[in-house]
Formats: C-alpha cells, sequence, structure tokens
C-alpha cells in the first residue's frame, strides 16, 4: 500500500510505501513541473521492477552469469479502448539466445503482469 500527500508545488506530491518516499508530479503537458516521475511512469516503474527481478532469478536459478539485466517499458494510453503496456527486457554478457529466453521466461512469471491482465475493480479503501 502507498500514500500520496501533496506538496507546496502546484501538483507536486510526495508517495511513500512507509519505508522509502518519491516525489511525483503531473507532466508538463498536464500542468506540472515535470522533473520527476509522473503518475503513469509508476505503473510503467512496478512492471519494470518486476520484470527485472523475474530475470535475475532466472539467471540466479540456472546459474547463468551476465553484466546486466536491463528493462525498459513503455505505456501507451492514447487508444480510447485499450492501454497497452510495451516491454523490453535485455541481458548482456550472455548469448542472444540466452538473454531471448531469459526475457520469455521472465515475461511469463512476472506477477505484476498476472495481477494486472485480471479485471481491474476499482473501489474506495476500507478504514
Amino acid at each position: 500500500m502507498v500514500t500520496c500527500m501533496n506538496k507546496e508545488r502546484k501538483y507536486g506530491s510526495v508517495i511513500s510505501n512507509g519505508k522509502v518516499s518519491v516525489d511525483c508530479d503531473n507532466p508538463t503537458e498536464y500542468g506540472g513541473d515535470g522533473y520527476v516521475f509522473g503518475p503513469h511512469d509508476f505503473i510503467e516503474a512496478g512492471y519494470a521492477a518486476c520484470l527485472d527481478v523475474c530475470a535475475r532469478k532466472i539467471c540466479e536459478a540456472d546459474g547463468i552469469e551476465f553484466k546486466k539485466v536491463i528493462v525498459t517499458v513503455a505505456l501507451d494510453y492514447h487508444d480510447d479502448k485499450k492501454t497497452y503496456i510495451r516491454h523490453k527486457i535485455e541481458v548482456t554478457g550472455v548469448p542472444k539466445e540466452v538473454s531471448e529466453d531469459v526475457a520469455k521466461r521472465a515475461y511469463d512469471d512476472c506477477l505484476v503482469k498476472s495481477n494486472l491482465s485480471k479485471e481491474l475493480v476499482f473501489e474506495p479503501l476500507g478504514e
């Protein structure tokens, strides 16, 4: 669970999970200052973090030595009927086919993807 509270800036806020906090704001095209994470960035970040951890766990379990796992996620919400969440997973320091296999398995294992793929129900949080 996270809590978001406004700051002094026009649309600036701070989001906290009770352990760490991060500033956020609207992008400039929506009236914000745009120099920190925007609301949609957090959706991308959660998915990217999950894919990253999944890929590294697969490498660990399979004894794959790698240099880096690089995950890029892009949210496209400009279609009125669909939201596209596109990702790219790259494992460096390994052959291309190993990187591709780890990427596919990480995608299959990602709990954030699994949870976001379910029907979403938005409702108030109880007391």
